[in-house]
């Protein structure tokens, strides 16, 4: 029922629990993925003869996983909803019940679908909270599971973009345990959880130019931070970030772009990377179609306002292909 819920609120229908009686509900919530944690952790430490088991306990883990997947979404409409009003309850009832789970013991899985929960508070519920969760995602960062990593990366840019005054004493240290991950995980192939892992690094680091420029060497970190585009791996991240870099262009950062326009060719060769992989018919897009139409209008605005010379040194620093791409845009 709560899931039918979440779903009509995001298309829009004003649904909602009222505050009182979410106690009751997250009690629920919480029993509900305690009973799906128990039985998977029973099914996977149970001793079970691998010869007649292997099929079903993987059907069975993907069970859990939606069923758990559905809690989690549950309980992030209940935070969505009511913001910082659930923070009291959250405080005192939620995170005792939830942080056991965060332990390196558990399933990555689970503790993935666990930190979301704690994104989920960061980037709707304020900073209040943020000096007490900020370590579980430090933890989630130095994590040796693809998934943990992915979910902790999340919410480290949530911190980046939302975390107001009270994340800047936390800032660096943050970024440089994001950065050791992408680092790690640069040489994974497009299609492993790694690379998705590695995406939602890439994609924090964004927010922290975007978001911190004072606090770190921007011009430094958005320089590696171009050198990693593309991204692929999770396409509904790779549309976050590109539209992040159609911003940034847009605003004439010039921590992007260079003294005199000097990054402008290597910026342009990324857009035409980008546009290739959207033009690739058995791929999803990673630049949705605001994003197609921005760039266009981009590509013109360029050309009428940064100076000639800066221009047609930066398209010819492109190939054939990369100037044939952007053809077929317009």
């Amino acid at each position: 029922m709560l899931e039918a819920c979440k779903e009509a609120s995001d298309n829009g229908y004003s649904v909602g629990i009222p505050i009182t009686d979410l106690p009751h509900v997250v009690s629920k919530l919480l029993t509900a993925a305690h009973a799906s944690v128990k039985r998977r952790m029973a099914r996977d430490y149970g001793g079970a003869d691998a010869d007649d088991a292997d099929e079903d306990d993987e059907n069975e883990e993907d069970v859990e996983d939606s069923i758990l997947q559905n809690l989690i979404d549950a309980m992030g409409w209940c935070i969505k909803t009511h913001k910082s009003g659930v923070l009291p309850l959250f405080s005192q009832q939620w995170l005792p019940s939830i942080a056991p789970y965060l332990d390196p013991s558990f399933p990555g899985a689970v503790r993935a679908h666990f930190i979301c929960t704690i994104d989920d508070v960061l980037e709707h519920s304020g900073p209040e909270l943020l000096p007490q969760l900020l370590p579980h995602l430090w933890s989630g960062l130095e994590d040796s599971n693809p998934n943990v990593i992915r979910a902790s990366a999340y919410g480290a840019g949530v911190c980046a973009q939302f975390g107001g005054p009270s994340f800047e004493p936390h800032c660096v240290a943050t970024l440089q345990r994001v950065w050791s991950c992408i680092q790690s995980l640069e040489h994974d192939q497009v299609e492993t959880e790694q690379a998705a892992a590695r995406d939602n690094c890439v994609s924090a680091v964004g927010k922290f130019c975007l978001f911190r420029s004072s606090l770190v060497d921007a011009p430094t970190l958005l320089r590696l931070w171009l050198h990693c585009l593309p991204l692929q791996s999770d396409v509904l991240e790779a549309q976050v970030v590109h539209a992040d870099l159609l911003t940034m262009v847009e605003a004439r950062n010039m921590d992007l772009l260079g003294d005199n326009y000097s990054q402008l060719g290597v910026v342009l060769q990324k857009f035409a990377a980008i546009l290739a992989l959207n033009m690739d018919e058995d791929a999803e897009p990673v630049l949705d179609d605001e994003g197609e139409e921005r760039l266009a209008l981009l590509l013109q605005s360029l050309q009428t306002s940064v100076p000639g010379p800066a221009v047609q040194a930066a398209w010819a620093s492109l190939s054939a292909d990369e100037q044939q791409v952007f053809a077929m845009l317009s």
